[in-house]
C-alpha cells in the first residue's frame, strides 16, 4: 500500500522527505496525489506540485483520461 511504501521510504532516507512522485504509480490521478498529500500531512491541493513536475518534464497529462503519466525520462533516471 502507499502507506507501507511511505514508511519504507521514510526509513531509507531518514530525516529527508520521500519523493512523493516515487510513491505514486507510473500512471496516477489528481485524486490519488491529493489523497497521498493528505496522508503525508501536506496541503491537499496538488496544483503547484503538478505544475512543477510538468515543467521539469517528470510527468505528462493525458487530456482524454485526465490521468498523469511519469515520462520515460523520469522513469529511466529513477528506476532502481
Amino acid at each position: 500500500t502507499i502507506s507501507e511504501e511511505y514508511e519504507l521510504q521514510s526509513k531509507i532516507v531518514g530525516s529527508m522527505s520521500p519523493n512523493i512522485l516515487d510513491l505514486l504509480g507510473d500512471t496516477f490521478s489528481r485524486e490519488e496525489l491529493r489523497a497521498l498529500r493528505v496522508k503525508l500531512s501536506k496541503d491537499p491541493n496538488p496544483r503547484i506540485q503538478l505544475a512543477q513536475w510538468k515543467i521539469k518534464g517528470f510527468i505528462t497529462l493525458d487530456e482524454k483520461t485526465g490521468l498523469y503519466h511519469k515520462t520515460p525520462e523520469y522513469l529511466l533516471r529513477h528506476s532502481a
